[in-house]
């Protein structure tokens, strides 16, 4: 049985991503991937013309980032377009904002925001925050939530819900459990390098498929299949078992499947000790989400993006959604990818996307979240109905059958707790066996988050595997 190299499990953005650059360095690697296309949560859908995220994604430093970054190793760079202008529109009011931060753009509206000489100093204490060194970010907010962070420095409330809103967008998860440390990381990374917010110029699919077409002229093969068991000899991973009953060999493994799917369900537990076991099964994940998309005969806004705050109570509205209630309007993040890149709608067309954020509930009814998300989009949009073609809709439910483990969108939330040294490691305590993908990832967002634990990743097992270095 010929003996691959490498073996990487999962063709999510981080698989994808660290096959390609460890091909590229020469590897023998073997890409499983269980569905027809690569991507996992970012990938695109072809429909009568216009090309489609399957969910909603806004890259937090485009051209700048991980994702850009990775691209460039392997040799296959993607085309970018910048946001430029965004809109904050809170309760009906649009408010634009241009480069720097978050906390930057609110500066430029201190009298809509009717701030007291307090909160204006407290707000420049937080842009002063995310300017702080690495060391003294970890050191001044290690174990700090976003919400303490937020309310020490700013009382306006405003502000505050504004912050809410923005922090779902950021971690798909509560306010008071989100880490300061992590916002201010990828503030950082925003603010320093021109606020680079953008989109891939073929669509969020073009990521994936760049990396795979990276990965295949690096001489690496891809396979769709479905990995069963992860095989261990003699304490260290050694191959993998696909359900047809195929067995397939390799040096080392990577799993981009999530950490818990990976422990708990592709592996026997006998191989872990209780203890880590524990620490595994307590990862506390992301809440889901839903994504309407709209296609439209015409095009009804020059809007590229937008960050809609439907009430200043945010904690009344995020209690009643825990309870299952529906809001009389969403919060939502809203993206127009054909007002960024017109190639992506026929001419004269346009796709308006709209997503939040939900906590999983099991067998839960999700018909009346789409229905007040269509009411919420048309005060946004007062002709969008007017002009609808056809809609997309993406449920937690939809999520739950695509990725498992309850429809999370982070499998290991950044939550205070989940973060810098307790962030779960790419490296295993499985000789041969590594993680990769958002679960791992750290100080990024999103699919950032796993293009950035794909630069690791390759690192660290070229490195420890083969004696490659960078």
């Amino acid at each position: 049985m010929k003996m691959h190299d490498v073996i990487v499990v999962g063709g999510g953005i981080g698989g994808c991503g660290v096959a390609a650059l460890l091909a590229r360095k020469g590897l023998d690697v073997v890409l499983i991937e269980k569905n027809k296309t690569v991507g996992g949560k970012c990938t695109s859908i072809d429909r009568d013309g216009f090309r489609i995220p399957s969910y909603i994604h806004m890259m937090a430093r485009a051209d700048r980032g991980p994702c850009a970054e990775l691209a460039r190793e392997i040799g296959e760079p993607l085309e970018w377009v910048r946001l430029g202008d965004g809109i904050l529109n809170l309760m009906g009011q649009e408010l634009a904002f241009k480069g720097g931060g978050i906390a930057t753009s609110v500066l430029k509206y201190l009298r809509t925001f009717k701030f007291s000489l307090r909160d204006i100093l407290g707000l420049v204490g937080l842009i002063i925050d995310g300017k702080r060194s690495e060391e003294k970010v970890e050191k001044e907010f290690d174990g700090l939530d976003m919400e303490t962070w937020i309310s020490r420095r700013v009382r306006n409330r405003t502000l505050n819900a504004v912050m809410a809103y923005v922090n779902a967008a950021t971690f798909c998860i509560p306010f008071s459990e989100a880490s300061a440390a992590e916002f201010n990381f990828i503030e950082k990374g925003i603010s320093e390098e021109g606020a680079p917010l953008g989109y891939p110029a073929g669509e969020c699919g073009a990521i994936p498929d760049t990396y795979l077409q990276g990965f295949l002229k690096a001489g690496g093969l891809s396979r769709q299949a479905v990995v069963r068991r992860i095989a261990v000899e003699e304490g260290k991973a050694c191959g993998v078992a696909l359900e047809d009953g195929e067995v397939i060999k390799a040096r080392c493994i990577i799993s981009n499947a999530g950490i818990k799917t990976t422990v708990l369900d592709l592996m026997e537990e006998k191989h872990f000790s209780p203890d880590y076991l524990q620490t595994v099964r307590s990862f506390k994940g992301s809440w889901s989400g839903l994504v309407v998309k709209v296609a439209l005969d015409r095009k009804i806004t020059d809007l590229k993006a937008c960050i809609y705050v439907p009430t200043l109570d945010h904690v009344g509205y995020f209690r009643k959604i825990q309870r299952g209630e529906v809001p009389e309007e969403m919060y939502m993040w809203v993206t127009v990818p054909s007002n960024l890149s017109p190639s992506l709608a026929p001419a004269g067309k346009q796709i308006i996307c709209a997503g939040y954020t939900l906590p999983w509930r099991p067998d839960a009814d999700w018909t009346p979240y789409v229905e007040r998300t269509l009411e919420t989009l048309q005060k946004i949009f007062p002709t969008i109905h007017d002009h609808t073609l056809w809609k997309d809709i993406v449920t937690p439910a939809d999520i739950e059958k695509w990725v498992g483990r309850e429809g999370r969108l982070i499998e290991v939330a950044q939550t205070v707790d989940q973060v810098g040294k307790n962030r779960p490691s790419i490296i295993s305590p499985i000789e041969g066996l590594y993680f990769v993908g958002s679960d791992v990832g750290k100080r990024a967002v999103g699919v950032e988050l796993a293009a950035q634990s794909a630069l690791l990743c390759a690192k660290e097992v070229a490195r420890r595997e083969f004696g490659k270095q960078a």
